[in-house]
C-alpha cells in the first residue's frame, strides 16, 4: 500500500490551524481517501487547490483566502463522520458527517472492513489513533460533492493565485467567482 497516501499526507501537512483541527477530530471516524480515490473525483487541478500543492493559502490576503479555508474545512468535514464507528458493532449504523450529510456505515467480513454508502469496502479498517478511527477507502463517493469549482479555484490550483490578487485588487474578481458566468477564460 505504499504510495496511496501520498496526496492525503499532503493534505493533512497543510493544515495551518491545528487547533481547531484537532477539535474536528476528536472522538471522530475518519474516512481516508486513496490516492487513487481523489484522482478518480478530481483532476489535478481540483487536486491542487484542495491540497494548497503550492503552499499560497496563507500567502493571500483574508478576504481572497476565506472561500479556499472554507471549501478545505468543507472537504475536511466531508471525510469525517461523528462518533467513533468502527469494528463489528457497525452493523447498518447510520450518522452524519461533519456536514450533516447522511452516512450508512457496514461492517463487513466480521469488522474487517467498512463500507458507507454502499461504497467499495476499504481495503484498511479500524486503523487507531490518538483521538478517534479511521479506514481507508479507494472508492468514497462523498468526496465529489464536497467542492463547486469556479475559475478563481482553477487558477489557485495552476499556482496562479498572485493573478487572482491582482484580479481582486483591480475589483474584477467577478470575472472568476461569479458561478452564474457563462464565458470560458
Amino acid at each position: 500500500h505504499s504510495g496511496r497516501f501520498n496526496l492525503f499526507k499532503h493534505l493533512t501537512e497543510s493544515i495551518s490551524d491545528e487547533k481547531s483541527f484537532t477539535n474536528i477530530l476528536t472522538n471522530n471516524t475518519i474516512l481516508i481517501p486513496s490516492d487513487n480515490n481523489f484522482q478518480r473525483y478530481f483532476n489535478h487541478l481540483e487536486i491542487n487547490y484542495i491540497l494548497d500543492y503550492f503552499n499560497n493559502l496563507d500567502k493571500l490576503t483574508q478576504d481572497i483566502g476565506k472561500i479556499w479555508q472554507k471549501d478545505r474545512l468543507n472537504f475536511w468535514q466531508n471525510i469525517i463522520s461523528r462518533d467513533i464507528i468502527g469494528g463489528m458493532n457497525v452493523e447498518l449504523r447510520p450518522t452524519t458527517n461533519l456536514n450533516g450529510k447522511r452516512l450508512i456505515f457496514k461492517s463487513d467480513e466480521y469488522g474487517s472492513t467498512i463500507s458507507v454508502n454502499d461504497s467499495t469496502p476499504s481495503f484498511s479498517s479500524n486503523l487507531i489513533f490518538r483521538r478517534g478511527i479511521a479506514h481507508a477507502f479507494s472508492d468514497y463517493k462523498f468526496l465529489s460533492n464536497s467542492i463547486h469549482f469556479n475559475a478563481e479555484k482553477y487558477l489557485h490550483g495552476m499556482n496562479s493565485s498572485d493573478f487572482v490578487q491582482e484580479l481582486y485588487f483591480r475589483k474584477l474578481q467577478k470575472l472568476i467567482n461569479d458561478e452564474g458566468l457563462d464565458k470560458p477564460m
